[in-house]
């Protein structure tokens, strides 16, 4: 990356969340919102664990329901509804594999915890 015609622009205020403004009426170095960031001694980065966890699913279709859920035995596993119709869940940590297709596509899941059991569609 090549910094030719750039220019340090200083910042006098580095600071973090504003919540007592309008994000319009914000100086320079503040945000309105810093959930997915930490700040550093003149720096600020994406928060760890805020990471990529799976990789891209076939087609690179919208997921319109994601669910963590545990297991009987106690394993925390994730389910995932893509906009094609494809059903996914978790194997092994961080591998999506697809447990039902030709669902209708773009369609939604809802689920609910009761006394820790979980009842998903």
């Amino acid at each position: 990356m090549t910094t030719a015609g750039s220019f340090d622009a200083p910042i006098e205020l580095f600071s973090g969340l504003v919540t007592d403004m309008a994000p319009a009426d914000l100086p320079h170095g503040v945000s309105p919102d810093c959930q997915d960031v930490v700040f550093s001694s003149g720096g600020v980065a994406t928060r760890p664990g805020l990471q990529t966890m799976f990789g891209p699913l076939a087609g690179n279709p919208t997921v319109n329901y994601l669910k963590t859920y545990e297991t009987p035995n106690g394993t925390l596993r994730t389910m995932a509804l893509d906009a094609n119709g494809a059903l996914y869940k978790e194997t092994t940590p961080g591998t999506l594999s697809a447990i039902a297709n030709g669902l209708a596509p773009n369609s939604y899941a809802n689920s609910t915890t009761l006394l820790g059991v979980n009842t998903s569609p």
